[in-house]
This record gives C-alpha cells, structure tokens and sequence, in this order.
C-alpha cells in the first residue's frame, strides 16, 4: 500500500514536470513570438521612418499642399502708321471658351451628343477664292471650273487628275461632291463624340476649342450635367493674313506650343516668357491656409516686337501681289518694299499666303516659308546692274564706253545669244542696260575678270545669308572661285549659270546703289519692349561701302535710262526720276540644263532717284501670261510706285 502510496506520488510529480514543461515551452514560443513580432513592428517604423520617411512626407504634404503653374502672357507683334505713329498689334493674345465633359458625371448621352453635334461640328459648304488655291494644285483646276472628277467607293469621295480619268465611274459636280463629304464628315464627327463622352474611364475629354460666341451661349443654354466651359489664352492674328509670312505662326509641335518661321520662330524665347508657380498649403476642404507657408514665383510676361513694316503699306503690298498673281497667272509672287538709306523692311509680301490663326488647314506645309527670304534662284537680268557696278568702279568703262554686238558671243563650246537673237550693233554702256543686252553684259565681265567680278559679287552681300531677325532664312553658296570656268565668268554678267540668290539679297544689293554705294544690313525690327517696360531701339547697321558714291550716282543715271528709253518704260511714273532694271530668268531643271518653259520675271527699282525713299523689288515665278520681267513684274511696280509717291507724299521730281 504503501508503495502504491509512494508510485502515485511519482506519477503525480511525473505530471507535475510534464505539466510544466508544456508551459515553458509554451511561454517560450510566446515569449519567441512576442520578440518577432516586436522586430517586425520595430522593423516597419524604422522603415517608414528612416527609410520611407521623404516618401510619406511628400505624400502627406501632397494632402494639404496646392501647387500651380502659373503661365506668361506671350508677347506681342505689333507694327506702326507711318502717318501716326501708332501701333497696332499682327499678333497678340486673346481668351476664348473650350468645351470639355467630365464623362463619369454624364448621364444623358444621347442628348448631349444630339444638342452638341450639330453645334459643333464645321464645315464650309462653299470654297472662298482664297480657299481653292490653297488646294493641291494638281486639283485646282477642277475646283475652279466647278466640276471634279470623282471615284466614289462608299467610304470616300475623291479627286482625279485629267489625265487619269479612265475607269473612274461618274462625273459630279462640286454642290454634289460637297454634300457627300458634308454628310460623311458630320457622321464621323457625331460618332467620334459619343465615344468620347462615353468613356467613363476617361476623366476629362476636350469637345471643342475656340468657341465664338454663339456656340457659348448655346451651350450654356443646355445646362447638360458633366459638360463644363472654360476660358483659356490663344494666339490671336486680328488682321489674318496681312504679313502672315513676316509673322509665321504659334502653335503645337511634338505636344509643344511654340513659335514656327518669322517672326514667331526667331524670336519664340523672347516672346514665350518665364513659367511661375504657386506653392501653398490646404485645409482638409481645399481652403488655403492663411497662416501656411507660401512660395510665389511670378510668370514673367513675354517681350513684344516691333517691327520696321509701315501698316499701310504691307497692306498695299499684299493686294498687289495677289493681283499680280492671279493676273499673269503665276505659280506665286513677292514684293519687298525697302528704305535704301536704312536697311529697314517696309512691306515683305508674297503670295499664296495664309491665315496663321487657322495655320493647321494649310495642305502644303511649304506655304510657311517665306520665298522673299528662303526661295533660292538664278536672278537673271535682274543681276547686271551688279556687275556693270563692278566695271565702272574698277575704272574700266563708263557710261558712254562702246561695245558692238552682232547678236551672239561665242563662249567655249557655247553660243550667248541676246534675248531677242537681234544684234543691237554699237552700243554705250547705258544702251546696254536699256536694251538689256546679255552679249554686252559678257563682254564686260570678261573685261572686269573672274578675280574682280567674284569680289564684287561678295562685297554687294551675295553668297550668304542676310542676318535677317526671321526664322528659316536660306543662304545660297556661290560656288568656290576656283571652280568657275569661262562660261560661269560670262553667265554672271546676266545673272545666270553661278549666280544663285534670293529676293532680299538682291533688293539690299539694289538698295546699296540707291544709297551712293553704302550697304546696310536688312533689317525688320526696329525695337524690342520688355515685360518691365523698357524697351531697346535696333539701331540700322551699316555693312560697308560697297562702290563708291560717283559710281553709284553714274550707274543710278544709266537704270534711269533704262526705264526712259529701254525696256523697263512700263515701270514709268509720270513726274518721278526712277531708276530700274527687269529680269526674266531661266529656271534650272534639277537634273541640269534649263527649263524650256519655266520662267521667273522681275523688277527691282528705286526713287525717286535724287533722294530715294524706297526700293521695290517684284517676282513672279513662272507667270503664263505676260513672260517677260517688261510686261509682267514693270507693270506692277509701276503702280505700287505711284501708291507709295502718294502715301508719302512725295512731291514730283520732273516739272513739265
């Protein structure tokens, strides 16, 4: 018994221990999560505090901070009246209404898409005359005529060139064509705006930009849930497309806003600005807190531009140029209008133009560049008032110097004929800019010699850029002295072969003899004002003394004649002394050799000779009638002449 007693004691303490033993283990395992859990713990505020702590901060600083872009006013480009003096802006900026949805608060689709539709969706049911020629030119034909060609699969109605007419199956006319791109367009445009206005994933739609005003009020009229109006600032050309490639345009590029050719391209970073930004703190319900810190910095406000180019000219030049155009049926024309004691522009006009407020229609993105200023060409006649320059400077002719031409100069393998193919027989230096004769004109290069005639050539400004203040101006290279030969030598003295110029090139050259022989830089800005008020004058910058003052006023004398007597009498103007010469130049054919049909006609001039306000020069490429610079581009400058005598009253020169 007793041992019995003795053996359930042993067992009861074997328990005892087992007992314990699970407690042990069991406050261990707690004991050993307790310590894990605390690393983890421990482990995640070290984290958050040292390892996350900007990340947090940012995150929580971004719950109570507001921060916006504040955005500069773009500066203006403004021209002046000469008569006045005041200034009236080509581009400036305006605010107008865009429409956008918020798609998740819309409810009634269907509605908004009707009421919108019709409201916003545009399209011109007729074609201005400005319009069709901004066509492509293979159709411009047909649009003119009213008639178009058309293939009509369903899905598209398109046009045709004549010549590849055969097989398409029917003939419309434009009411019809229009009508079924009207339609087809009005449906894309309807769809297009149902899917955007469905797409609730989609946080924030624009439906339409500069709005005028009808549409605003129309609109607010609707009062749809989920479609909100908002003002915002765009580029604004009050006066279209007066001066449009003086200007270029603001718009996007590669997502960008920014200023493209002109103007607008040279001068994009004085005229954009600087960007500000607002940095300030929140209360839970979006109010700022007076008391939280603030950081301002403001946008600084774009420079304005002012340019040299007299209001009322520009616009004179423009019609005339349109006119011209459209009159001698020319491929496209240009008109510079220069002070020759200055350098400034006056008036730069070229034609086909175009609205830089709807600069995104234009179907032929060459349209932008500025041919006064990038077109790159053979002048022709045009150009032997430079070299005749040369010759009397050098002292080797003047005026009366005789020269016989019977007809032709053979040059190496080459035969130079007059324009004519008449011989002119003895001729003065003078007579030969009167009858504009290219055998006198090879004679006297080879007298002046390559040497002298490329000198020269260099000294008026040719073979490089201008300097201009306008973007992409071109520079034409006039190839190396040492690879001209015989022919190139013979060829300068009538602009052709070597010579490859642009417009303003020739018009400073020309401007240079006006102006006894000086040559300034052409200029187009004449201040810049700052966006703290100030403003810095361009001064004129004077190049150098291209010839000397007597040859300048003896060559001056001989253009004179040439408009008196020769063939440049229909750039006459009663009562005024006006020196001239035409050009009708070949054009190169890009595989070599000369177009057989391709012409570009021109005339530069300057007056009143005895004390030039002006310099004009007009071209017009490739002109259907009226081929010759005499009877295309004379004609022309003869009445913008007469507008500018009157303008600036600029009494007459000869008393009868």
């Amino acid at each position: 018994m007793r041992k019995t007693l003795i053996e359930i004691a042993q067992i009861e303490n074997f328990h005892m221990r087992k007992i314990k033993r699970k407690k042990d283990v069991r406050t261990k395992v707690l004991m050993i999560f307790l310590i894990i859990f605390s690393a983890c713990i421990f482990y995640r505020l070290f984290n958050l505090q040292v390892f996350q702590h900007e990340d947090f901060t940012a995150l929580a600083e971004g719950q109570h901070s507001f921060y916006e872009k504040l955005f500069p006013k773009r500066g203006e480009i403004l021209v002046r009246d000469s008569k006045t003096g005041d200034l009236f802006p080509l581009a400036t900026n305006k605010e107008l209404f865009f429409i956008y949805a918020i798609p998740r608060h819309i409810e009634r689709e269907e509605k908004i898409v009707d009421e919108l539709s019709p409201l916003l969706f545009e399209y011109k049911e007729e074609l201005s005359d400005k319009e069709k020629k901004k066509l492509n030119r293979k159709h411009r034909n047909w649009v003119m005529s009213g008639k178009y060609w058309v293939s009509d699969d369903g899905k598209r109605t398109s046009c045709v060139w004549e010549k590849d007419v055969e097989g398409f199956n029917e003939k419309l006319d434009k009411d019809s064509v229009l009508s079924r791109e009207i339609g087809r367009s009005f449906t894309n445009f309807k769809k297009n705006l149902k899917n955007k206005v469905s797409d609730k994933d989609d946080p924030y739609v624009v439906l339409g930009r500069k709005l005028n005003d009808r549409q605003v009020e129309k609109i607010l009229s609707f009062d749809f849930e989920g479609v909100y109006l908002e003002s915002e600032s765009w580029r604004y050309y009050p006066e279209g497309t007066l001066a449009s490639h003086i200007l270029g345009y603001f718009g996007y590029s590669d997502d960008v806003l920014k200023g493209h050719y002109g103007i607008e391209g040279y001068f994009n970073d004085k005229l954009s600005g600087k960007k500000g930004y607002l940095e300030t703190e929140k209360d839970l319900k979006g109010a700022w807190i007076s008391i939280g810190k603030r950081k301002l910095e403001l946008a600084k406000d774009g420079n304005s531009v002012v340019l040299t180019i007299d209001r009322k000219v520009q616009y004179k030049t423009d019609l005339a140029i349109q006119k011209a155009v459209e009159e001698y049926q020319a491929e496209k024309g240009s008109i510079i209008v220069q002070d020759p004691t200055t350098g400034k522009i006056i008036a730069m006009s070229s034609y086909p133009t175009f609205d830089p407020n709807e600069y995104s229609e234009v179907l032929d993105i060459s349209f932008y560049k500025n041919p006064a200023i990038f077109d790159q060409y053979e002048p022709g006649s045009a150009f032997k008032p430079i070299v005749m320059a040369a010759a009397l400077d050098i002292g080797i002719i003047n005026p009366s110097s005789s020269f016989y031409c019977k007809g032709y100069v053979n040059v190496g393998k080459y035969k130079i004929k007059t324009s004519t193919g008449e011989a002119h027989g003895n001729e003065t230096m003078t007579e030969i800019l009167e009858h504009s004769c290219n055998v006198g004109m090879v004679w006297v290069s080879q007298k002046v010699g390559l040497s002298k005639v490329y000198h020269y050539i260099e000294n008026f400004g040719f073979g490089k850029d201008t300097g201009i203040t306008l973007d992409k101006e071109s520079s034409p290279i006039i190839k190396d002295i040492k690879d001209w030969n015989k022919v190139d030598l013979a060829t300068s003295g009538f602009g052709q072969g070597a010579i490859v110029i642009t417009p303003l090139q020739l018009i400073s050259a020309i401007s240079a003899i006006a102006n006894k022989g000086r040559l300034f830089a052409p200029s187009i800005v004449s201040e810049i004002v700052y966006s703290d008020g100030t403003n810095e004058k361009i001064d004129p910058k004077f190049v150098r003394q291209v010839i000397s003052e007597k040859t300048a006023l003896n060559l001056s004398a001989m253009l004179v004649s040439a408009i008196e007597k020769g063939y440049g009498d229909l750039a006459k103007v009663e009562g005024y002394r006006i020196a001239g010469k035409t050009g009708t130049a070949q054009v190169a054919n890009p595989g070599g050799g000369y177009s057989e049909s391709k012409k570009i006609t021109s005339f530069v001039g300057f007056g009143p000779v005895d004390d030039p306000r002006f310099t004009i020069l007009v071209k017009l490429d490739n002109p259907k009638k009226a081929k010759w610079g005499a009877t295309s581009a004379a004609p022309v400058f003869k009445e913008l002449a007469e507008e500018l005598f009157q303008y600036f009253e600029i009494p007459p020169s000869i008393r009868n």
